[in-house]
């Protein structure tokens, strides 16, 4: 219905222009376009204005408001005054040399009660935000997440043990009293931490287990940068974000704080540089560590193959079901398109057992990453199509493709199997500093560029966001076109030989 307004709108600023200039309507088209984005300029300065009045004139009450509860003290503070300056006149009317402790305690409550006057007029504009302690706003903040991500939300989850940690080690102040200069202190420990101190120290305290780890004849390596940001400084910085919401603090005290690590890297290195492709030697170490080591019936065995091939995040290629390799444009596909939609979900349910229902959704990354991934040609020889067809004899569609994978406590099947992964990477000589079992997706990624594919295809294909009209308009099951682009994605140098069936003499 927007589509169709806008180009009713459009036709009949073409008719207008043709009515206003007929020999020259594209002029007088263009002249209306300027003055429609003359005039929506125009609007968006006045809102801007509107804003900034809006702004100035919140201060304005904020600033009325300290004024006045100021106000109210004075009375208070010119008794309190009063009583002193009676003591004076006291002393003065007095015919007895005043003695020189009378006097001396006189000046030091004159100054006592100054030093509260002007403590009175510097913590006007302090005492308008929260004095509570960042403690008694967790529990609130955490439901406030729970709310939105959900009760099994792995995030949500871990958040009260990282806003201890962060209390612990800076302490529990007022709201108002944090400063940039508590998170750069909390930063600097945190870079310092080693890795799995709270299970290798038996402490909660990060300075503790620093100590304890310098001791050490070899010490532990320190947790990334990447550990530093994302699981322990994002989590304090979105509840004071959350504060800020409720106008609890004045500014954001931790804004541009990260790891000292992250600005060395951010200086020296490039964005593409933080995780590196495998190089053909490696995939070739690896795949046939692989195929000589790992049953052709484990998860270990298939999912190099298929990071490689598809491009497909590790959690996803967990969590495939056997219906989910389906025929889809004359090739098989993995659909990893799932239902969120409430009238889809309860007609899908009509159309299925009670033992399927469970299936229906799938723990993905975000939104995008529901799509289809078209299966390649070295994946058939492989003999991938005939393990799920082997898998169909014996279970139900709705099963998952590996059902040996057990989801942790969050929902994710990667995490254990992951470690295995890495593991036989590192066990086939194949792990270099910057990769790890992502970087197949990487090499993925790569060959996507180096078979020239359509960057919409390629998105597609990977789950990745695609900006503006075009991740909007079209279908969400591939077209023809983006189907048969799979065959333009080589891995030249790579042998897949040792995963090929071998003919039986």
């Amino acid at each position: 219905m927007r589509l169709a307004i806008a180009m009713d709108d459009w036709s009949e600023a073409v008719r207008r222009a043709q009515a206003e200039d007929p020999e020259q309507p594209d002029r007088a088209l263009l002249r209306r376009m300027l003055d429609d984005a003359m005039a929506l300029v125009e609007s968006e300065r006045s809102i801007a204005a509107t804003r900034r009045q809006a702004d100035a004139l919140q201060a304005a009450v904020r600033e009325y408001k300290i004024t006045s509860d100021l106000r109210n003290r004075l009375p208070d503070i010119g008794a309190r005054l009063g009583a002193i300056n009676d003591r004076v006149a006291s002393l003065k009317a007095t015919t007895a040399k005043a003695s020189t402790s009378a006097i001396a305690d006189l000046r030091a409550d004159l100054m006592n009660e100054i030093a509260k006057v002007r403590d009175d007029v510097q913590n006007a504009h302090k005492n308008q935000w929260s004095a509570d302690p960042m403690s008694s706003k967790i529990d609130g903040y955490i439901a406030a997440k729970i709310k939105e991500l959900g009760d099994k939300s792995k995030h949500a989850t871990t958040l009260k043990p990282r806003l201890d940690i962060f209390v612990a080690t800076v302490g529990d102040k007022p709201l108002r009293d944090y400063t940039r200069a508590d998170f750069e202190e909390y930063r600097d420990v945190l870079d310092q931490v080693p890795v799995k101190a709270l299970d290798r120290f038996k402490t909660d305290d990060f300075r503790v287990a620093i100590k304890l780890n310098s001791k050490r004849l070899k010490p532990f390596a320190i947790i990334s940068e990447k550990t530093v940001n994302d699981d322990y400084l994002t989590p304090v910085k979105t509840l004071f974000t959350y504060c800020l919401r409720h106008n609890w603090i004045p500014s954001h005290p931790a804004i541009g704080v990260v790891s000292a690590r992250t600005r060395d890297s951010r200086r020296n290195k490039r964005a593409d540089e933080a995780r590196s492709p495998f190089s053909l030697d490696q995939i070739n170490a690896y795949f046939r560590y692989v195929a000589k080591k790992r049953s052709r019936a484990t998860p270990d065995y298939w999912l190099p193959i298929l990071a490689l091939y598809t491009g497909a995040r590790l959690n996803e290629l967990c969590q495939i079901e056997i219906r989910r390799i389906i025929m889809h444009n004359g090739r098989w596909h993995v659909d990893l398109l799932t239902i969120f939609d409430e009238d889809e979900i309860e007609q899908a349910l009509k159309e299925q057992k009670i033992s399927e229902n469970t299936a229906t959704l799938l723990k993905l990354k975000t939104a995008s990453a529901r799509r289809q991934i078209p299966v390649h040609d070295d994946l058939v020889a492989a003999g991938f199509i005939e393990f799920v067809n082997e898998r169909r004899k014996v279970q139900e569609e709705s099963s998952r493709l590996f059902p040996r994978l057990k989801a942790d406590k969050h929902g994710y099947y990667s995490n254990n199997v992951g470690r295995r992964l890495n593991n036989d990477i590192e066990r086939a000589g194949a792990k270099a500093s910057k990769t790890s079992f992502y970087s197949l997706r990487h090499s993925f990624a790569d060959a996507c560029v180096d078979g020239k594919i359509p960057d919409r295809i390629k998105d597609r294909y990977m789950g990745h966001l695609i900006e503006g009209a075009q991740g909007v308009y079209g279908l969400s099951a591939l077209k023809p076109a983006e189907t048969r682009a799979i065959r333009r994605i080589r891995f030249p140098g790579v042998d897949i030989s040792p995963y090929l069936p071998r003919k039986r003499i």
